[in-house]
């Protein structure tokens, strides 16, 4: 007959088989019967371990947080008495698993790191379970206590797998394969566990009677379960692993070669061992020295940087210091110096370099410049301008004395290369950068350039004359924090790539302004003199905001998204000072008569300056077709707060109280027409607060809003966009169905008239396009979803559907069809890529669209769950490489260099889990590594 098995047996059975799969072993029932408390662990794990270096300077912490982790276990294990049928207790499969995993870490410290991280977490979990006067358990305290061991069991499988893995194969796991996530899950799921545990023991204590003192002891577990919040805080706060992937990406990017030698450093070794308690690190400006690196649970080293850039002699100078460190040495770093010279000769480019002289090149700036990467960069760009051997050889021979010097001599070079506008497109670059308070993108430098050409014109391949003529001094980086010097050729996105100085070092140079400097007479003067620096760069400011500020017809393009808070009086004196610079009559200095005149006007009045922007606002927010009131309301509302004296926005409660918004619309005077009452209603129908409560923008004044949209329609009752607006605050106000029958009165509306005048329109298609998915969402919002479904259909029938509805379509086709209906998904997607409606990037599809304005795989929008509802229709309806195709697609149509990063993930992963083709993926996985 056979025996019922406890459901201790089954869970371990079924935990023991999740651990076989991870770890590849099974565990030893011997070893587990042995380990019946912490002491038998901690005696195995140190006979197993002593032989281990690294294990011999960690062992008291592994003894201590070993401790920490697993004594609420054996605690419990000691009340359950639960599974002794399998010929161990209850805690020995946990306990033998954890002394496997500490042996597994083979003496490697970052091992032993993962290890502490995991038994810090359990002891926080599982520390909340302390229920020590707690004599027996009941049948659920008991099987929620089983549950928690496998669970525990399965996440020290999941950390010895992660330590049995390659240092590679761990960051691929981490980075594609989500494996911090399902670390992470298991945490929240033992979490979960332990909080219901908790409440557990608390029933069985109110219902038994075996302590006097059992009202305090629930108060005691009440009071634990109250510091949850402060433990999950606690838990959140910790470090997570984005330092060591950060470290894995730097290892991956490192050139071959360069830096073994600290490795190998007796110094460096030292100061591991902690024999020293100081490492000097020595190297010149763009040495790539300055580091900061700590860890929770380790010591703080602090790093001395630029100690080498401070003066040599005198009572503070380094000479002094550097006699405290005898064993310093100044070569270290000369084999990478070396290989980086030997890489910039070959890029010379000089036909007639022959070997010998490229020898001597090489051995001159090696011996004479010592691992002074940054200097011995400027010299070699010095070099390409050379014409002959003889000027190369004086370059060589002659270098100058200090990094000063240095640049001051490349200013020289570019005097004597540079023909026709060049030195001044230079100067006008220096300047900008040297004044800038933040790097300007290169969209921005193209546009100082336009102003400098008269005619505005752009300038011919900017990005590759910065790149590649001025690259010893400046540094394009794009949006995903690459240099441009690092790849190849190729044409980035300007408004998001930024243009700064190579070097601090360099920086520093021209923002302490050292003047201009020429190869000599007739040459032009190259650099930045700081008086006209500041000059120029005031001068276009106020020649760009003079207008603006004068001429509404050039400040409406500006003041639309103008925020309200700078509109201040602190905003009025600084344009003031300005005004009080180019005002002044004894001034050396010539301004332009219009700059004059607005500058004597603003000293005696500086917050008349304000006046047009009011006006502006006015104008397009309460009478015009496109600007939103609400922005308009606070515009006007601050400016006449500042012209009488009243109190400001800031001092005002939040939203505006409607007196003051009845005041502003009011003050410009204009004449009150439907247009006007609409838009009056579209912003008091937007004016709203977060109430911290709900979590939700809450609108305050929608009667108000609906008031004035009603005397919008009595002056014009055709006017379809005031019924679309009243559509809008029904929703607001959750009437669904008052809100849709709105909307399809403003449709019919559009559908007659393009019937009378006899042609399609396609502004009308657009807005009747909005009004379907206006409906459709509604519908969503009453549960309805096929009938959502038929508007959304509608919508696309008109070809003028925006990319995130396509979204919220598809979304909504999961919502009716559920998972198995995946056909439907496909051939819509299909129907998208052959659309010939407005085109996305680069010519491309809506299908191209909607992958880019959704490129991740796991944290893209959280509602649509976009890539694994396509991911899963295309495997399910044998699509897989169709799909692969259009990512292929979309990755060459962005623009964005961070979203072509996030479509690579997403292919990686259709490679990876739903075709099973990993091999598939490594070129991609190497692309973003080599980025990254």
């Amino acid at each position: 007959m056979a025996v019922a098995r406890s459901k201790f047996e089954l869970i371990f059975d079924k935990a023991n088989i999740k651990y076989e799969q991870k770890t590849g072993q099974r565990l030893d029932i011997t070893l587990l019967s042995s380990l019946t408390t912490i002491s038998d662990v901690q005696r195995y794990v140190c006979h197993e371990n002593e032989r281990f270096t690294a294990f011999r300077k960690t062992n008291q912490r592994v003894y201590d947080s070993l401790d920490k982790a697993l004594a609420p276990l054996e605690r419990l294990s000691n009340i359950a008495g639960a599974a002794s049928s399998v010929g161990f207790p209850a805690t020995g499969a946990c306990f033998g698993a954890a002394a496997l995993m500490i042996k597994s870490a083979q003496d490697v410290a970052a091992h032993y790191d993962r290890i502490f991280d995991l038994f810090e977490t359990l002891a926080l979990i599982l520390g909340r379970f302390k229920v020590k006067d707690l004599e027996r358990m009941s049948a659920p305290l008991n099987d929620n206590f089983e549950t928690i061991l496998a669970l525990v069991l399965e996440m020290i499988a999941h950390v010895t797998k992660s330590i049995n893995r390659k240092r590679w194969k761990e960051y691929c796991a981490r980075l594609f394969m989500g494996e911090d996530r399902k670390l992470k899950a298991l945490e929240d799921q033992l979490d979960r566990q332990v909080e219901n545990g908790t409440r557990l023991a608390i029933d069985d204590i109110e219902n038994s009677h075996v302590k006097e003192d059992t009202l305090a002891i629930i108060d005691i577990l009440q009071k634990q379960q109250g510091k949850e919040r402060d433990d999950k805080l606690h838990a959140i706060l910790k470090p997570t692993q984005a330092a060591m992937n950060q470290f894995f990406n730097i290892q991956g990017s490192r050139v071959p070669g360069t830096g073994d030698w600290l490795l190998r450093e007796p110094s460096f070794q030292a100061w591991l061992r902690k024999d020293e308690p100081l490492l000097w690190m020595a190297g010149n400006p763009g040495s790539g020295k300055t580091t900061y690196f700590g860890s929770n649970g380790h010591p703080l080293y602090l790093v001395f940087d630029g100690i080498d850039e401070t003066e040599e002699m005198g009572d503070y100078g380094r000479d002094g210091f550097l006699r405290l460190l005898p064993d310093l040495r100044a070569n270290k770093t000369r084999e990478d110096f070396a290989k980086v010279v030997d890489q910039g000769i070959e890029r010379l480019e000089l036909d007639d370099l022959h070997d010998d002289l490229k020898r001597r090149v090489r051995d001159t700036i090696n011996d004479k410049f010592e691992g002074m990467f940054l200097w011995a960069k400027l010299l070699l760009d010095i070099f390409k301008y050379q014409r002959n051997e003889d000027q190369l050889l004086k370059c060589l021979n002659e270098p100058p004395p200090g990094i000063e010097t240095m640049i001051t001599e490349v200013l020289k070079m570019y005097s004597a290369v540079l023909k026709a506008g060049e030195p001044e497109e230079l100067n006008l670059v220096l300047a900008w950068l040297a004044c800038a308070p933040r790097p300007l993108t290169l969209s921005e430098v193209d546009a100082v350039l336009m102003r400098m050409s008269g005619s505005g014109k752009r300038v011919f391949s900017l990005e590759n004359r910065l790149r590649q003529e001025y690259a010893s001094l400046v540094v394009l980086i794009r949006d995903d924090g690459v240099s441009t010097a690092e790849l190849q050729p190729q044409n980035t996105k300007a408004s998001t790539t930024k243009v700064s100085f190579a070097h601090t070092s360099i920086a520093e140079y021209f923002q302490t302004g050292k003047g201009k400097f020429s190869q000599g007479p007739g040459f032009p003067a190259i650099g930045v003199a700081t008086s006209e620096a500041q000059f120029t760069v005031l001068l276009t400011c106020l020649e760009l905001l003079v207008p603006f500020l004068s001429d509404e017809s050039i400040l409406r393009l500006w003041c639309k998204r103008i925020p309200w808070k700078f509109i201040s009086s602190k905003s009025a004196e600084v344009i003031a000072t300005w005004a009080n610079v180019a005002g002044t009559q004894d001034s050396e200095i010539s301004w332009p008569s219009s700059i004059g005149e607005w500058a004597r006007s603003t000293m005696s009045k500086p917050l008349d300056v304000f006046l047009p922007i009011a006006s502006v606002h006015a104008q397009e927010g309460l009478l015009g077709l496109q600007w939103e009131p609400k922005q308009a309301f606070h515009v006007i509302a601050q400016v006449r707060a500042l012209m009488l004296g009243e109190q400001t926005l800031d001092q005002l409660p939040k939203p505006l109280p409607l007196d003051t918004i009845i005041e502003a619309v009011e003050w410009p005077g204009l004449k009150r027409t439907a247009t006007w009452y609409r838009k009056f209603a579209i912003g008091l129908r937007e004016m709203d607060y977060y109430d911290k409560a709900t979590n939700r923008m809450i609108a305050v004044y929608l009667d108000e809003a609906a008031k004035n949209f009603e005397i919008a329609l009595v002056m014009d009752k055709n006017m379809s966009s005031a019924r679309g607006g009243l559509a809008i605050l029904y929703a607001e106000k959750k009437e669904w169905a008052k809100a849709n029958d709105l909307r399809l009165q403003v449709v019919r509306e559009l559908v007659q008239q393009s019937r009378e005048i006899g042609q399609d329109n396609p502004k009308s298609r657009e807005v009747i396009s909005s009004c379907y998915v206006f409906i459709a969402r509604n519908y969503g919002h009453l549960g309805d979803s096929e009938q959502a479904l038929q508007y959304w259909r509608k919508a696309f029938d008109t070809g003028e559907t925006d990319v995130r509805d396509i979204l919220d379509y598809i979304f909504d086709l999961k919502e009716v069809f559920g998972e198995s209906n995946t056909v439907e998904v496909i051939e819509t997607l299909k129907k998208f890529e052959s659309w010939t409606g407005t085109p996305g990037p680069n010519g491309s599809n809506y299908l191209t669209s909607c992958l880019i304005a959704a490129p991740w795989p796991h944290v893209m929008l959280p509602k649509y769950k976009f890539f694994r509802l396509i991911a899963f229709a295309a495997y399910h309806t044998g699509e897989i490489p169709w799909l692969e195709q259009a990512y292929r697609t979309a990755i060459t149509a962005t623009k964005s260099h961070l979203s072509a990063i996030a479509l690579k993930i997403s292919l990686i992963s259709l490679y990876n889990v739903f075709e099973n083709q990993p091999k598939k993926a490594i070129p991609l996985i190497e692309e973003i590594a080599h980025i990254s």
